[in-house]
């Protein structure tokens, strides 16, 4: 009988160079519905400061017009006219507790983006409520089904228990049993990594 090969496939090292890990990578392609390539496989080269690794990382993986969720952060509300002027998908603003807008942005759109001086940051949004990683939850918590713009991501739904465990304590009592112990990676023959239960 061979013997098996036990090193890891080819595929499993084109993490090691890449800014975002596997778990990233399948919570990516999950949110994009399998569009996502893998690392080295760029299907675009956008680069920009303004980018997080992970959102470019989903920008330059993606068909070029597929639209990414994403988190624009503004420093002026002067720019929602223009981003207003760009026809933009799914487009949504708001001025609390930051000025900030969601949009579905494709390869072309995030390069316009990112040329408006006063967009500081483009970041991976997934989730029903774009605006949830700024920070401020209003008293529903979770938005109404028909104001979602997506279905509920896993942190957006353990920020939004902790939020509503905080204000009504005498209601919902919220705790951890532990920490995931993760699973058996059968390509790499090992156990991956629990899950971190910090959260943005």
């Amino acid at each position: 009988m061979a013997q098996q090969d036990s090193s890891p496939p080819e595929t499993e090292n084109r993490f090691e160079s890449t800014p975002i890990n596997r778990r990233d990578f399948m919570r990516l392609s999950a949110v994009t519905a399998g569009a996502l390539t893998l690392p080295g496989q760029t299907v675009s080269d956008v680069s920009s400061t303004k980018l997080t690794d992970l959102y470019q990382f989903a920008v330059n993986h993606t068909p070029d017009d597929y639209g990414v969720g994403t988190l624009i952060r503004l420093n002026d509300t002067d720019a929602f006219d223009a981003l207003g002027d760009l026809d933009l998908q799914e487009y949504r603003r708001t001025d609390n507790p930051e000025p900030a807008a969601y949009a579905q942005l494709d390869t072309a759109a995030v390069e316009d983006v990112v040329d408006i001086d006063a967009v500081v940051r483009l970041e991976f949004s997934p989730g029903a409520n774009p605006f949830w990683r700024i920070g401020d939850y209003d008293s529903q918590v979770f938005p109404p089904a028909i104001e979602s713009v997506d279905d509920l991501d896993f942190e957006e739904t353990i920020t939004g228990l902790q939020t509503l465990s905080e204000r009504h304590a005498d209601r919902l009592d919220l705790s951890s049993i532990g920490q995931s112990p993760g699973w058996f990676n059968h390509a790499l023959g090992d156990l991956e990594p629990a899950t971190s239960g910090s959260l943005k």
